[in-house]
């Protein structure tokens, strides 16, 4: 282009060259925050794993996706205590509870209950815009085993996302036959976690 000249100044074709080559950078950016690469194969989950989205990643995924692009949403649905206490993945940008745990014990399990979180989707929404986010933006939901996950996605899902990737093998993953999640796993696949809670991760609780 001529010194002071102007892209008014183009004729027809240089417009639409111009027009087509920002349409493919656009397109392009927006590919790299919604279509995630996974290893996952949907016809291997079992039910209890899949959502109604049908978007899934590994742990491994999760951490590759994060890496290329920072601005992707990473949310931890499990409880304040897991969160702080078991630890949690360095990238996590809020912790916001699916449901919290209860004081009866679930005879099924031999371990307290949860009480879902009834202001989840909400909280989600209200983070969501608060980061510059909306509906369609790309975002990854991770709890201990892909249970709780799965069940944020379907309630999101509901409120219009249209773009959330559930962490099948979740923080720390099933259990062995004793009940210890050594199995699979953000933790055990060895990616970066910490206990320290750092700025703006912690649950912030609705105010009564």
């Amino acid at each position: 282009m001529r010194p002071g000249a102007s892209i008014s100044g183009f004729g027809p074709v240089h417009r639409i060259v111009i027009t087509l080559v920002v349409v493919i950078l656009l397109t392009s950016a927006h590919s790299q925050a919604s279509d995630l690469a996974s290893s996952v194969d949907p016809t291997r989950l079992s039910e209890h794993r899949k959502t109604g989205l049908g978007l899934y990643l590994t742990s491994k995924d999760a951490h590759d996706a994060l890496t290329r692009d920072p601005s992707i949403l990473f949310i931890d649905v499990r409880t304040p205590a897991e969160f702080g206490l078991v630890g949690h993945p360095v990238e996590i940008d809020r912790n916001i509870p699916f449901a919290f745990l209860g004081t009866s014990v679930n005879p099924n399990f031999g371990q307290y209950g949860f009480v879902r979180n009834p202001h989840f989707v909400s909280q989600v929404e209200d983070y969501v815009t608060a980061a510059g986010g909306t509906r369609s933006s790309a975002i990854i939901l991770i709890c201990r085993s892909g249970s709780r996950s799965r069940h944020s996605v379907n309630f999101l899902a509901e409120a219009g996302f249209s773009r959330v990737w559930h962490v099948v093998d979740g923080f720390e993953g099933r259990g062995n036959r004793d009940g210890h999640r050594v199995l699979e796993g953000w933790r055990h696949e060895k990616l970066p976690w910490k206990y320290a809670i750092g700025p703006g991760q912690a649950h912030v609780a609705v105010q009564p």
